[in-house]
């Protein structure tokens, strides 16, 4: 109990990417936690932002926070230690963006 102790929280966009689907960015990603009758934080844990402040399909970030022990912790992975929330904000004129592909056929004729 009073130990001091980090936690990584780590934001990913999950989204998927690729030709024919739309660019999902995320700007600006924060996150929020709150400890459990296990550990509290230390200093503020309202919209902490992450180490990017960008996250395109398959990129994530994360961002190390600061724990106080209340009470015995062991390893177990049932044992929620902190809660998270993460929010950032969609890019909608990347998202809404029209891309059109074509393919070109002709003869090449020699000049």
């Amino acid at each position: 109990m009073g130990e001091k102790f980090t936690v990584r929280v780590t934001g990913r966009n999950g989204a998927p990417r690729g030709a024919g689907v739309p660019i999902i960015l995320f700007r600006n990603p924060a996150v929020s936690v709150t400890g459990t009758e296990y550990a509290k934080l230390v200093g503020n844990g309202t919209d902490i932002k992450l180490s990017d402040k960008e996250l395109y399909p398959g990129e994530q970030s994360y961002k190390d926070i600061e724990m106080e022990a209340l009470r015995a912790i062991s390893v177990d992975p049932d044992r929620t230690i902190a809660k998270a929330r993460i929010v950032a904000h969609l890019d909608e004129s990347l998202f809404f963006s029209i891309y059109n592909y074509s393919t070109v056929n002709h003869d090449i004729m020699p000049s």
